[in-house]
């Protein structure tokens, strides 16, 4: 045989962990974007239902601060890729009625977007409390804050402070236009911070 011709197990066994390698990079990035895309949409319809006034909690009893510890574990394998810690300061629970889902959604997105912004072995701080009749729950991270220019339209629809990471992200730039959209359906507020760093305060009816 020629030598050309020659190939053996051991050189069908390197080919086959390659084209098995690529493959699986392949079906990673597929999954990506299929999850990417699925958030998307799931997005783009919670906002047609706040714009258009069909939007509706479901509001039960719940404590703030463990809502907002169970979404800091939910984000926690993002902030270990990132090698971000997250802490969260709560002198007391926090009770009030609210839709947990949607709020829990609106501390997630928070947290994703301050993780993601913050530079590596940096803390994400999450603060909850109570004073006066309302409840206080800030997301704060050590990155460059916001830019001057977004902050005036941050809470706008397809609104992005980064542009590049968010067309690689596949998000659409509304987060902060829905955060805004459930908080003010459950009577709230949400604003930004003056930092240093990004901060994102919701302030909520007790």
């Amino acid at each position: 045989m020629s030598p050309k011709l020659k190939m053996t197990s051991s050189n069908l066994d390197f080919y086959y962990g390659d084209f098995q390698a690529l493959h699986d990079v392949s079906l990673e990035f597929q999954e990506r974007q299929v999850t990417a895309l699925s958030s998307l949409v799931d997005d783009l319809q919670l906002h047609s239902r706040i714009v258009s006034g069909t939007f509706e909690l479901n509001r039960t009893r719940l404590d703030l601060t463990e809502l907002a510890d169970e979404a800091m574990e939910t984000l926690q394998p993002l902030a270990e890729r990132r090698q971000v810690k997250l802490l969260l300061e709560a002198d007391q629970r926090v009770i009030l009625d609210a839709d947990g889902s949607q709020l829990s959604r609106v501390v997630r997105n928070l947290l994703d977007n301050a993780i993601r912004h913050a530079p590596a072995d940096s803390v994400v701080l999450v603060q909850v409390s109570r004073a006066q009749g309302s409840a206080t729950l800030r997301v704060i991270d050590e990155g460059a804050g916001f830019p001057t220019e977004f902050r005036e339209r941050a809470f706008e629809p397809f609104t992005r402070a980064d542009e590049a990471r968010d067309l690689r992200t596949g998000t659409a730039g509304l987060g902060l236009s829905i955060a805004k959209g459930i908080i003010t359906a459950h009577s709230g507020t949400v604003g930004l911070g003056d930092g240093p760093g990004g901060i994102v305060e919701i302030r909520l009816p007790l």
